[in-house]
């Protein structure tokens, strides 16, 4: 035992100071390993979030004006027959009054004040509002819906015989359109019956109480869609780009109009116009919302923002900023 010997004073410090080190450089790696695990997850939210905006902006766009066969037509072979004053709703009530077959564009430049109110959005800082400063456009179309084809020759003018009303959940009170190769009429549902696949109409829901027209086959009913894109606020204190768009609620209540955040971190919403000002088929000029002098000769629109990665990560989020920007053309307005 009186051999016996341990580590001196200075062995023990030296060994300590080498563990430390060791300790240190495993710290460093780990903490440089962690941070780059934060910046790609960052950035692949905030590419994940352009990518969807980009992709909703896209699909409402390339529809606008889409009317069916009777596509491109314009006001001159289009009827709105729905009574506006039956839709409760400052927000409906505005959408139906500019659906006219021309108006399928409405441009919103640098908003302000009561800019969005017609269609029930608040520009302010509270979550579900809109960001002052920022663009905003809305956009009228319609959508098909399996099930919803003429079957057979109408030989009523206030009844749609289709191949399966129950297809698409429309009910009474549903807003949609009937459309042939060469006319389009939007009109309020009254009624309609699943045994016989029969939409009626009459003048509960609308100015008169028939069409104007007889459909057979090869036309088609579509629903209305009609939809709003804007620059908002949530309820975590970011930005979003929101959609704003109308809805059949189920049973027979009315339509009414829903905000969804569909991209979150985007910062800026800019919107620029290509108009026609010749009438020779191709865009002449861009211009924002102030300097469209007729929407019905937009042809493409151009759309960027400014997308920021998730403020959760262990970064500087100002790292994190991109801008994504595209032009897309109006199918329905291409020669």
């Amino acid at each position: 035992m009186s051999n016996t010997k341990g580590f001196s004073l200075v062995e023990l410090l030296v060994a300590l100071a080498l563990s430390a080190t060791l300790l240190l450089g495993m710290f460093q790696i780990f903490s440089s390993n962690q941070q780059a695990f934060s910046l790609q997850n960052g950035v692949a939210r905030m590419q994940e979030n352009g990518r969807i905006a980009m992709e909703i902006m896209t699909k409402n766009i390339r529809s606008v004006g889409f009317m069916g066969c009777a596509t491109g037509q314009f006001s001159a072979n289009f009827t709105n027959h729905i009574k506006v004053s039956e839709y409760t709703g400052a927000a409906v009530q505005t959408a139906l009054t500019d659906f006219d077959g021309d108006n399928a564009l409405i441009p919103f430049n640098n908003i302000a004040g009561t800019d969005l109110a017609g269609y029930g959005v608040t520009i302010g800082t509270g979550a579900g509002e809109a960001v002052a400063g920022s663009d905003a456009v809305f956009i009228q179309t319609v959508e098909p819906c399996q099930g919803l084809a003429i079957e057979g020759a109408d030989t009523d003018a206030n009844t749609l015989a289709v191949e399966n009303v129950a297809s698409c959940g429309i009910n009474a009170n549903s807003l949609l359109l009937v459309s042939d190769c060469s006319t389009a009429e939007a009109f309020g549902v009254t009624s309609i019956s699943a045994a016989t696949n029969v939409i009626e109409l009459d003048g509960t829901n609308n100015t008169q109480t028939a069409l104007d027209h007889f459909y057979s086959d090869g036309a088609f009913v579509y629903l209305l869609n009609f939809s709003l894109l804007y620059l908002g606020n949530n309820a975590n204190g970011d930005t979003g780009l929101y959609l704003r768009t109308l809805e059949d609620p189920t049973g027979n209540t009315r339509p009414s109009f829903v905000s969804y955040e569909v991209a979150q971190g985007i910062e800026q919403f800019t919107v620029l116009y290509g108009e026609d000002t010749t009438a020779d088929g191709s865009v002449n000029t861009y211009v924002d919302g102030d300097g469209v002098t007729a929407t019905n000769s937009v042809l493409s629109v151009q759309t960027q923002i400014d997308v920021r990665g998730d403020d959760n990560q262990a970064i500087n989020p100002t790292n994190l900023l991109t801008s994504y920007a595209t032009t897309n053309a109006i199918r329905n307005r291409l020669n």
